[in-house]
């Protein structure tokens, strides 16, 4: 197998930044809770707990990127990894130079804004993912979707349950809500009803939720950013989180359980509307090919009601 060199120094520094910011971030929120006050204590802790834990998936995700691009790169370019392993001062010399005239080059291009460089960065990701499966490199992927998928039914299987997979098209998060809440209390909300009440409930909260709300430059968002970020939830099919599920879980007046392969299981309404028949969802990190994934969950041996809970990409 090929030895990985040592991670790029710019990743390696941005990750400690954002270490250090989110440190900095969770004792702030710590001091702002009043000493007495348990039930607020408890919120915080659990949303800490949640954006340490999206913190290092980033960055595991990250650096697996990386891993898989520069295998990608050694496995087409069979003689470029034997210059870039055991190259000579000589060649050293030659790369020096090039990389000298690339940068009077860039000097005369225009500054590219971030967010072309995301767009780039994503179309980019795009095409290294469509050559690793031409490539046959997935396998790493597909082992740790593996172990995620068989760690989580283990978990489900003490509880009596099994998987109710739902499809990954972005409505993941409301559509096990939505599926939960006809399973566990016979009530029908539609996607677009669930989305527009935690919008909605999100917007009148504004001060709860704000502080967990970051922009591209790490900043809290502005009032703008809010807005947009709230039509958001409402009007697309952009991702729900933690935030969202916080958010139904006060409207509904629901307790709300998310199992995870790694860590205990995350309560979310659990001091404020019972122990008694939580939502229970599943939280995926690795298991599908379109990212993180939210699922529900049945009782063992039934079977879902309904054909679109199967449809998985």
């Amino acid at each position: 197998m090929l030895s990985l060199p040592d991670l790029p120094e710019e990743l390696v520094e941005r990750q400690r930044q954002e270490k250090k910011d989110l440190n900095a971030k969770i004792t702030k929120l710590r001091f702002s809770v009043p000493k007495n006050d348990k039930k607020k204590k408890k919120e915080i802790n659990s949303q800490i707990e949640l954006m340490e834990s999206e913190l290092k998936t980033k960055h595991e995700q990250e650096i697996f990127d990386w891993q898989q691009q520069y295998q990608l790169q050694q496995q087409h370019s069979p003689l470029q990894q034997k210059t870039f392993l055991e190259s000579s001062p000589n060649d050293k010399s030659d790369d020096n130079e090039e990389e000298n005239n690339s940068m009077d080059n860039n000097l005369n291009k225009p500054k590219i804004t971030k967010s072309q460089r995301r767009r780039e960065n994503k179309e980019r990701k795009d095409r290294e993912r469509q050559e690793r499966i031409k490539a046959g490199l997935l396998d790493d992927i597909d082992s740790t979707r593996s172990v995620e998928m068989k760690k989580i039914e283990s978990l489900l299987e003490e509880r009596n349950l099994s998987l109710c997979e739902i499809p990954s098209d972005g409505d993941c998060m409301y559509k096990a809500i939505e599926h939960q809440l006809r399973l566990t209390r016979n009530i029908d909300q539609t996607v677009d009803e669930l989305r527009y009440q935690a919008s909605d409930y999100i917007r009148q909260n504004k001060d709860d939720f704000l502080p967990f709300l970051l922009n591209d430059e790490n900043s809290v968002v502005t009032d703008k950013e809010f807005e947009v970020y709230c039509d958001k939830i409402a009007n697309t099919k952009t991702w729900g989180g933690h935030l969202e599920l916080k958010a139904l879980s006060n409207t509904l007046k629901v307790p709300i359980e998310i199992i995870q392969a790694e860590g205990t299981p995350i309560q979310i309404g659990f001091s404020e509307f019972g122990l008694r028949n939580p939502l229970i969802l599943c939280y995926f990190r690795h298991a599908y090919r379109l990212g993180e994934h939210y699922n529900s969950v049945m009782p063992n041996g039934e079977v879902p009601d309904d054909e679109e809970w199967h449809n998985t990409e």
